[in-house]
Formats: C-alpha cells, structure tokens, sequence
C-alpha cells in the first residue's frame, strides 16, 4: 500500500520525488564518533556510577555466534526498537523471531562480520532489560558500526543505556584497537541520542 525510497537531503532526486507525489516522512542523521576523541575516563566514569541507579542489574557481554538460551530473549528484546522515533513515517512493527535472528547471524557470518553486543539483565528475574551493539568488519578494520542501543520501557530511566554504550565502547578500545571511527543513524528529531555522537552528520529523507 505503500512506497518509500532514501535520497540524500537536498540531492536532485528530492525534486523528482516531489514531482511524482511523495512527501519528506522522515529524516535521518549518520553520526559519528571518532575513537582517537573518545573520552576514556567519561565512559569509565558512566561504568562505574552504573550501580547508583541500576544495582538490580549486570551486564552480558556476548559476541556473535550468541548462545543459544541467550538467542530468544534477545530477539524478543528487539521488538522494543519499534519504539524509537520514526517521525512521520508509518511503517507495520518489526518483530524478530529467534530464527530471523540465527538469518541475521548466519548474514554476519557470511559477510566475516562480528557483533560485539552488551546486555543489562535483570540480576533477580533474568529478564533481558537493555542491549547495544556494534558491529566490526574485519575486512575494514577502521570501521565500526553502531547497530541498536533499546532499553525495556519497564527498565527505563535508571541509566542502563549509557551503561551499555559506555562499556561497549570501552570493549571495542581495548579489543579492536585498529578501529578509528563508529558510524551509526538516528532520526534527527531523536531526542535521546548519545554524548558519543558528537560529530558532523549527513541527512537523509524518507520519501
């Protein structure tokens, strides 16, 4: 019912959309975060205060291939990122099952990529609270790309995202020393976005 297509801001494509009727839905920051520029001890620092607010929980520390009692949960936890900002654009929820979880694994691995991924488990129920990851091409070792960060709604507000964030960043420093810089998207009206991304961005529409 409908369609959509991605066209830099401002390109000379924006004029033939609008001529074929489409309108700007959405759009979208590239941000990055050059590692030379990282401030180890801010994000030792987000590490370390983590159980003034979040004492009820620890962190996971996986890396593709997942486990596999860790592959349900984490798939379901996916579901969340249907909560983040999309804007004007109507699109039907995402759902990851564990099995279209194991095709994105099995993507990475035929690609000779890897997943460095954080989760904030719930110390008492086990449930699965948060996640961030990033993802690492051996092939372009200065290249890194952040994939989601999604916090639980019921697990909100206690800091678990820059938790995450922080730790795996300082996991990417320390296990992946050839990476220079982290790319990820966001929409530009993204309230939430990271202290990591701090640098210059290119816009995209969503016609």
């Amino acid at each position: 019912t409908r369609v959509d297509t991605y066209v830099l801001q401002g390109a000379p494509e924006t004029a033939l959309c609008e001529r074929l009727g489409l309108k700007s839905v959405y759009k979208e920051k590239r941000s990055r975060l050059v590692m030379a520029d990282v401030d180890r001890d801010l994000m030792q620092s987000w590490v370390n205060r983590a159980p003034e607010r979040a004492s009820e929980y620890h962190l996971l520390t996986l890396r593709t291939p997942f486990p596999e009692d860790v592959v349900a949960p984490y798939a379901e936890l996916q579901f969340q990122m249907n909560t983040a900002p999309m804007e004007d654009f109507e699109f039907e929820d995402e759902v990851i099952t564990p099995e279209r979880w194991l095709e994105r694994e099995q993507w990475l691995a035929d690609n000779k990529r890897d997943l460095y991924a954080m989760v904030a488990v719930h110390t008492e129920t086990g449930a699965y609270a948060g996640s961030t990851s990033i993802s690492y091409d051996p092939l372009h070792p200065s290249q890194a790309w952040q994939w989601e960060t999604v916090v639980h709604p019921d697990h909100r507000n206690r800091g678990l995202g820059r938790w995450l964030k922080g730790a795996n960043i300082l996991r990417i420093l320390e296990e992946r020393p050839a990476v220079e810089r982290v790319d990820t998207w966001n929409a530009k009206s993204e309230e939430h976005t990271s202290e990591l991304q701090s640098r210059p961005h290119i816009s995209y529409a969503v016609f």
